[in-house]
C-alpha cells in the first residue's frame, strides 16, 4: 500500500505502517472482519479510511492522516486518536516492539476511529490479533468499561458487549423496530477475549466522632468519594451524638457506598477513597476532607482501612471494609 498520508515519519517507520495497515486491510473481507459477521458498520468505516490514506487531500480536506511523534508527554502511550481531527498518532517507542504489536496498536486505533469505545477497541484488538500483537487491557482499563451503558450484567460499547458475570465478550446485537427505534441489547456471537472483572465493593462501617468535650445533641453528615469514577455517594444521613455522650463516640452505618469493576482477576486493584464530614449545617464554611486514602489489594482480597477528615469543628474517622473479588 503507497500511502499518501503517513506525516512526520522516518523511511522505516513508514515502511512499518504501510505493512501494518496491508495486514489490517486483509483482515477485512466482504463487511467481515476477522471472518465475523455483525460488524459491517465498522468494516465499512476503516475501508473507507485505509482508502483515504492513499489519496492526496483536497482543500476541503476529510481525509484521516497518521502521524509519528515522540509522545514525550505521555511516556506510557503508544498511540492515539484525535477524531475530530481525524488524526491517528503513533508514537515512536511502538516501532521496536516489532510489526506485529504495531499491527495491533494501529488497529486498535482505527477502531477508535470509527466511533469504537476502549471496550470496542480492546475486544476486537485481542480477537483479531490474538498471540500475534494484542496485549491485554490494564487495571486502568476496567472502570473505563464499566462506566459504559449497562444491559443487565452487560456493558455495552459501539461494537460489542461485556459480561461483567464471566468476562466472556460477544458482538453487540440489537433489532432495530419500527420507526427506527432500538429494542434491547443482546449477545451477539461469541468473540475470542475474556476479561474476568475485579468487583470491588466499599462498605462503610462507622463513623467515630474525635472530639474531646462532651457532645450535646450535635449532628454529623458525612459523604463519600471513590477517586477515579463518577460515584460521590450523597450525605449519609443526620447522624445524632446524644447529649452527654461520652466522645470519641461510635456511630454504627454498615451501608455500602460504593460497587464496580476497578481491575481484571489476578492484577492489582487501586481504590482512592476521600470522605468529607460536617457538624449541623451542610452548607457551613467547616467542612473536613480526608486527603485520598489508597487501598490496593490483588484479587480477590478484604482490606479494613480507616480515613480521618479533621476541622476546627469536625474530628471524625471513618471505618471502611473493601473487597476485591
Amino acid at each position: 500500500m503507497n500511502m499518501q498520508q503517513i506525516q512526520g515519519c522516518s523511511e522505516e517507520h513508514r515502511q512499518m505502517i504501510e505493512k501494518a495497515l496491508k495486514r489490517i486491510d486483509d483482515k477485512i473481507d466482504d463487511s467481515k472482519i476477522c471472518g465475523l459477521r455483525g460488524l459491517e458498520r465498522l468494516a465499512e468505516c476503516i475501508k473507507e479510511i485505509l482508502e483515504g490514506l492513499e489519496e492526496q487531500h483536497d482543500e476541503n480536506g476529510g481525509q484521516w492522516t497518521i502521524e509519528c511523534s515522540d509522545c514525550q508527554e505521555d511516556p506510557d502511550t503508544l498511540a492515539f486518536t484525535i477524531k475530530e481531527e481525524n488524526r491517528i498518532v503513533i508514537c515512536t517507542r511502538t516501532f521496536p516492539l516489532g510489526q506485529d504489536r504495531l499491527n495491533a496498536v494501529l488497529f486498535h486505533e482505527l477502531v477508535h476511529a470509527c466511533c469504537g469505545t476502549e471496550l470496542d477497541a480492546e475486544v476486537l484488538e485481542n480477537h483479531c490479533f490474538d498471540g500475534k500483537g494484542a496485549s491485554f487491557p490494564t487495571s486502568d482499563d476496567a472502570p473505563k468499561f464499566d462506566r459504559l451503558p449497562h444491559a443487565g450484567s452487560l456493558r455495552v460499547g459501539t461494537y460489542v458487549v461485556w459480561d461483567t458475570n464471566n468476562g466472556k465478550t460477544y458482538i453487540k446485537k440489537q433489532q432495530v423496530g419500527e420507526e427506527d427505534s432500538l429494542g434491547p441489547v443482546e449477545k451477539g456471537k461469541r468473540l475470542k477475549p475474556v476479561f474476568k472483572p475485579c468487583k470491588v465493593t466499599v462498605a462503610l462501617l462507622t463513623a467515630t466522632i474525635n472530639e474531646d468535650n462532651e457532645a450535646s445533641d450535635d449532628e454529623y453528615h458525612f459523604s463519600v468519594f471513590v477517586e477515579g469514577t463518577q460515584t460521590r455517594h450523597p450525605a449519609l444521613g443526620n447522624y445524632i451524638v446524644p447529649s452527654g455522650s461520652t466522645l470519641p463516640h461510635v456511630i454504627q452505618i454498615n451501608l455500602i457506598v460504593f460497587v464496580g469493576y476497578m481491575a481484571f482477576k489476578g492484577e492489582m486493584a487501586t481504590v482512592n477513597i476521600r470522605v468529607t464530614a460536617f457538624e449541623d449545617d451542610p452548607t457551613s464554611d467547616d467542612v473536613a476532607e480526608s486527603g485520598l486514602v489508597t487501598v490496593q489489594a490483588r484479587c480477590p482480597d478484604l482490606i479494613n482501612v480507616d480515613v480521618q477528615a479533621a476541622s476546627d469543628a469536625v474530628d471524625t474517622t471513618l471505618s471502611f471494609q473493601v473487597f476485591f473479588e
